[in-house]
């Protein structure tokens, strides 16, 4: 009575093991084409000349014969199976578990094409991506929390990505990969991407005669100085009835003329000369005492 029990309980178990799957909709009973040996029998007959030497002589004799042989061909059959339903396919352990195309990087089948995300991770369409709490400014969230700068960009801070240029940028900042933009009153130098030279408006500082060392600041050459907004020439002496047109130089007036020995003055010329006179300025004289012009 008791192995009766026993039997009876393990065909329970074993039945619940089967319904189990098909309730959840992993095995389906379906019609499968099997290939099987068929074996049989076939009747084979022969005929052959039987030559035989009787009484001196020769003789043929037709003999017939038969016999019965086995067969064995390949055949197909329909069966009814319990194969897996559509969506799911057998693992190495001949379990049916579902199917997700792609896979479920990051994550678990839990349906057809229905991913469960590992923590960290969050479902867009079927792929399973990574979260990053704060967003990657620059770059990538390759894994729950830590972010990967694109290409050109390097880490400034765990979430932010800033670009790098592989020579400084002087006088700008780095905005991309290996390019500068100018610091304002800057601009770029014609043979240079990295170089960002200062830029002085002729309007506010005129350096014809100088160096641009800083916006609207220019670094007079020797020999000048910034008056106004322009750099001008310096005369150490100031020139008399002239311009200092050069360095320590000085170009007179129209009407005047250096004196000997001294260049920074300019004294007027009379064409005609002064007699008893002096010549005040371009052709003008003024008569000594008791004489008059005439």
């Amino acid at each position: 009575k008791e192995l009766t029990i026993a039997m009876k309980l393990y065909t329970l178990i074993s039945a619940l093991l089967l319904l189990i799957p098909m309730v959840l909709g992993r095995i389906c009973l379906k019609d499968v084409s099997v290939q099987y040996l068929k074996r049989g029998t076939t009747r084979v007959s022969r005929t052959a000349n039987c030559y035989y030497h009787c009484i001196f002589a020769f003789h043929t004799r037709i003999v017939d014969s038969s016999y019965t042989a086995q067969t064995c061909e390949l055949a197909s059959k329909t069966e009814l199976r319990s194969e897996c339903c559509d969506g799911y396919a057998k693992n190495s352990r001949g379990e049916c578990l579902p199917v997700c195309e792609g896979g479920c990087i990051n994550g678990t089948c839990n349906a057809p094409n229905q991913c469960g995300c590992a923590e960290g991770y969050q479902l867009r369409g079927n792929r399973c991506l990574p979260v990053c709490d704060v967003e990657c400014v620059l770059g990538v969230c390759t894994k729950p929390g830590q972010c990967t700068c694109l290409p050109g960009y390097t880490k400034q801070t765990d979430t932010e990505c800033v670009p790098v240029c592989e020579t400084p940028c002087e006088n700008g900042r780095c905005i991309a990969p290996n390019t500068c933009e100018c610091d304002h009153g800057f601009e770029k130098y014609w043979f240079s991407d990295y170089q960002c030279l200062p830029k002085c408006d002729p309007t506010i500082a005129d350096c014809s005669y100088g160096t641009c060392v800083a916006p609207n600041r220019c670094r007079c050459a020797v020999g000048f100085v910034f008056r106004g907004h322009r750099c001008v020439p310096q005369c150490d002496t100031t020139c008399v009835n002239g311009d200092c047109t050069s360095p320590n130089r000085c170009t007179c007036k129209e009407g005047f003329s250096t004196s000997s020995g001294d260049s920074n003055v300019c004294v007027p010329i009379c064409a005609s000369g002064c007699q008893h006179g002096t010549c005040v300025g371009p052709n003008t004289c003024q008569c000594s005492g008791g004489y008059n012009a005439t």
